[in-house]
């Protein structure tokens, strides 16, 4: 029932138990299946082209970020969970409009630039990528509900927004405000 000033009372809204969150990971992780093993393979490849440049390193890294938000934005948030609620599309949008930011701030103008340094914001956000990458899935895990039960790096839009953090933090030239604003939104 709505009360009259628009707002949806409690008996309204949409909600899953926890448990229907896990089963719909895992008929979501076995529906985009080997999709996983790309993700981190890229997610591995960026961290490492940080450290051991070449001429094109730093798009490599922008593209696959770009491609990591753009895959969530369509398929994780709108196509995967989208017919939950419509809040799904408006992070779909998000994550869209933020791989484009990463595409051309970072692989077309490219004014995007990676590697570590040495200073306390690299290893922070070494931090950052091995939770994304590690750490995130094991307490998946660790409470009960391993692969392909959670969401992990790469097919899940958490995990993705942790990891390119830590590549921002893994910058070696300054980043523009408004290509951090939607992943520390």
């Amino acid at each position: 029932m709505r009360e009259k000033r628009g707002k949806i009372a409690l008996s309204e809204m949409k909600m899953i138990s926890s448990e229907s969150f896990f089963a719909m990971w895992e008929q979501y992780n076995s529906a985009v299946w080997p999709m996983q093993i790309a993700t981190y393979v890229l997610g591995l490849l960026s961290v490492f082209l940080t450290v051991k440049k070449w001429r094109l390193s730093d798009k490599v890294i922008a593209g696959t970020l770009s491609f990591l938000w753009l895959r969530s934005g369509v398929v994780t948030f709108i196509i995967g969970f989208g017919d939950l609620s419509a809040q799904y599309y408006v992070w779909g949008a998000l994550w869209i409009i933020q791989s484009l930011i990463f595409f051309f701030v970072g692989f077309v103008k490219s004014k995007l630039a990676f590697g570590f340094n040495g200073k306390w914001y690299n290893y922070l956000g070494l931090i950052f990528i091995v939770y994304g990458l590690v750490v995130y899935p094991l307490i998946g895990s660790v409470s009960g509900h391993p692969y392909p039960g959670s969401p992990i790096f790469g097919v899940a839009p958490c995990p993705v927004c942790i990891f390119t953090v830590g590549m921002l933090l893994l910058s070696a030239k300054k980043v523009p405000l408004f290509v951090m604003a939607i992943p520390l939104l």
